[in-house]
């Protein structure tokens, strides 16, 4: 539910952990969720490695070569947003 409410609603670490409190009576402080977010992350990170799965390319435009997209190999894993 954490990582719904701020990847896909956009909710700040801190009204996540508001949400979570006040729907679920869960008490956690918006780092507690960023660290919660980054270990579901690593798990899901290892778990798509582990089946094979390859990042996706995206062409970059400029030089027409394709690049690694940053998706869910970088920012999934919670640190980077806020």
């Amino acid at each position: 539910m954490a990582a719904r409410l701020h990847y896909e609603l956009g909710l700040s670490m801190g009204k996540t952990a508001a949400v979570l409190h006040e729907v679920l009576g869960i008490r956690i402080t918006r780092g507690g969720v960023a660290q919660a977010l980054a270990r579901l992350g690593e798990q899901l990170r290892t778990h798509l490695r582990g089946a094979g799965v390859q990042r996706p390319r995206q062409p970059t435009g400029g030089d027409g070569r394709d690049r690694l997209a940053g998706g869910w190999d970088q920012g999934l894993a919670v640190g980077g947003g806020g």
